[in-house]
């Protein structure tokens, strides 16, 4: 999978014991896309990225979405400091 990824994060020690990343990707045609926000147990956008990848339909557009949420987690220096809740937007 190829992407072109913009991501926007606040660095930050984690203080909390979860954080919720909700993702989303869509496809139509030959173009397809993904993007998220990463939540804190108040509510509060820690990191927001999107991207276009390489996906035919939007179920591999959300995986493509849920690689990247765990590489920027673990770039964060998140991991391993508290629960990491992934909500994926298709039904």
């Amino acid at each position: 999978m190829q992407a072109l990824i913009q991501v926007r994060a606040v660095q930050e020690e984690l203080r909390y014991v979860w954080v919720k990343f909700n993702v989303s990707g869509v496809a139509n045609e030959d173009e397809a896309g993904c993007g998220g926000v990463l939540r804190n147990s108040n509510g509060v956008a820690r990191a927001l990225f999107f991207s276009l990848v390489a996906a035919k339909d939007s179920i591999a557009a959300e995986i493509g979405a849920i690689i990247i949420v765990l590489d920027v987690y673990s770039a964060m220096g998140w991991k391993g400091k508290g629960s990491l809740i992934i909500e994926i937007g298709s039904n």
